[in-house]
Parts: structure tokens; C-alpha cells; sequence
């Protein structure tokens, strides 16, 4: 629980409040909301340390975040376009083993997401939602769990920047792709260089490709463009996953199932028979 809904746990009698003040644990997550950053880390003196961000935090919370980076073990981040999620995240994060990064609308202009300074080499899960392009690729040899979330009323982030950042996670066991949409704009992905190596990724046990859109109203409808099917295609083809990988495609119309089945038998001899 964050922190501040445990100080009535000091109030309760001098027991309740000696056991709680001596339980660093429970003072572990640093809880920043705006317009109110008070936190109550320093009860937990030693040992990991879970952030929760909302909004914009004052530099005063960013002061502290940094001079606690190397107890940071988990990071959750709510915040829209205007607030600056450079700054929250710009942190020696070498400790970070969780990311969770959340944009509160769908109208965030392109950003250049550069996580931790590039120190990434503990990170295990990293969840991006209704982010406007792939961040920087630096390297995440540790990274098991990835969910990308791409804003669907954007221009599409670059193909090979996926493909660059993907490189970069060997250690790789579950990859979602939500809205990655070729926008108008892009180029197809045929025009990508035919030159360039297949990323491997030998530890991949599920990868889920969808494409669907929530309304205002919160009803589930599919937001799809022809090129969609053409997308994944061209990403599977540049992707060697193990025979144990299990890949889902959603949605797939009854008029695409040619198209769809075409791909997924080409796919199958690169991802040496991986089930669909």
C-alpha cells in the first residue's frame, strides 16, 4: 500500500505505532501524487524501494528519487503529454527491475523515451502504454517481459527502431504489440532493407499481435487499416523465434484468412514451427 495510507497505523496506540515504525518495509513505497509529493521513505532506511509517480512531481521529489537511484527497484508512472516524463525517468536506474510507464491521453507528441540514462541492464519488465514511439535502444540484456502500446491516432513509429529496440532483449520471454499501426505516411514494409539480420529471440515463449481500439464509451471495436496484416507479416519475417513460441494475431477478418494463413505458413519455417 503507499505509504501515506499506513501513518494511521502510528495513530492506532504506542504498540501499533512501535511495530510500524519499526517495519521499514511498509515505508518502502514512495508514493508521489500531484499537487501533494510527501513521502515517507526515510522510515525504510535500507533495502528496495517501489515508486509510484502521478502527475508532475516537484523538483524537490526528483532530488530524491535521484539521490535514492540505486535502491530504486520498481517504477510506476502516470502522466500526460505536458509534463515532463524525461525528468521522472532520467535516473541512474542500473537497480530498476520493473517499469511501468502510463499516458493519461492519446494525443502525446513524438518523444525521444531515453530510460535511465541508458543503464537498463536489470530490467525484467518494462510496460509502455499509449506511448508515441519505441524508446531508445540501449541495451536490455535482463528484459523478460515487454508490452508496447502505441497511441493508434499517430503517426506510426519508425519499423527498424522496433526491430533495433527488440535487438537489444535477448533474454526475451513475452512480447505485446498493441496499435502498431504503418501509418499513412510510413513507408511500406517492403522498403525496409532487405540487407538487414533477423533479430533472434531464442526465449520467446508468447508473442501477441493485436490491433483493436477502446471508445470514450468503453466499447471494444476494431480500428483497422489495410496494411495491418502487411505489418505483421513483415515483422514476423524479421523475427527467428523458437518452435515453443506461441504467437497470437488479433483481429483477423474472415476476408483476410488467406492473407493471414499465407503469413503465418512463411512464418512458420523462420520461427522453426512455432504454433499460432
Amino acid at each position: 500500500a503507499p505509504s501515506h495510507e499506513l501513518v494511521p497505523l502510528t495513530e492506532v496506540s504506542h504498540y501499533w505505532r512501535d511495530v510500524a515504525l519499526n517495519s521499514p518495509f511498509l515505508w518502502s513505497t514512495f508514493t508521489i501524487s500531484d499537487p501533494v509529493d510527501r513521502c515517507f521513505h526515510d522510515r525504510c532506511p535500507s533495502g528496495p524501494l517501489y515508486v509510484h509517480v502521478t502527475g508532475s512531481p516537484s523538483e524537490t521529489a526528483l532530488d530524491t528519487i535521484k539521490r535514492e537511484a540505486e535502491r530504486v527497484k520498481e517504477i510506476h508512472v502516470s502522466c500526460s503529454p505536458d509534463e515532463n516524463i524525461h525528468a521522472t525517468l532520467d535516473f541512474d536506474g542500473k537497480n530498476v527491475a520493473h517499469c511501468f510507464v502510463d499516458y493519461w491521453t492519446t494525443k502525446c507528441p513524438p518523444l525521444d523515451l531515453r530510460l535511465f540514462r541508458g543503464h537498463t541492464t536489470a530490467l525484467r519488465t518494462l510496460a509502455l502504454n499509449k506511448i508515441p514511439t519505441v524508446p531508445v535502444a540501449t541495451g536490455f540484456p535482463a528484459l523478460r517481459h515487454l508490452m508496447l502500446e502505441f497511441q493508434h491516432d499517430m503517426e506510426a513509429p519508425p519499423f527498424s527502431g522496433l526491430l533495433d529496440f527488440l535487438a537489444g532483449c535477448p533474454r526475451l520471454e513475452s512480447l505485446l504489440l498493441n496499435r502498431f499501426n504503418e501509418s499513412d505516411q510510413a513507408a511500406p514494409p517492403s522498403s525496409f532493407r532487405p540487407s538487414r539480420p533477423n533479430v533472434t529471440l531464442p526465449h520467446l515463449r508468447t508473442l501477441y499481435l493485436e490491433e483493436f481500439h477502446i471508445s470514450s464509451a468503453g466499447e471494444c471495436f476494431i480500428g483497422h487499416r489495410p496494411s495491418v496484416h502487411a505489418l505483421w507479416s513483415a515483422l514476423l519475417s524479421r523475427l527467428a523465434l523458437p518452435r515453443t513460441c506461441l504467437i497470437r494475431v488479433r483481429p483477423v477478418l474472415a476476408h483476410e484468412l488467406d492473407t493471414c494463413a499465407d503469413a503465418v505458413r512463411s512464418s512458420r519455417g523462420r520461427a522453426g514451427g512455432a504454433r499460432f
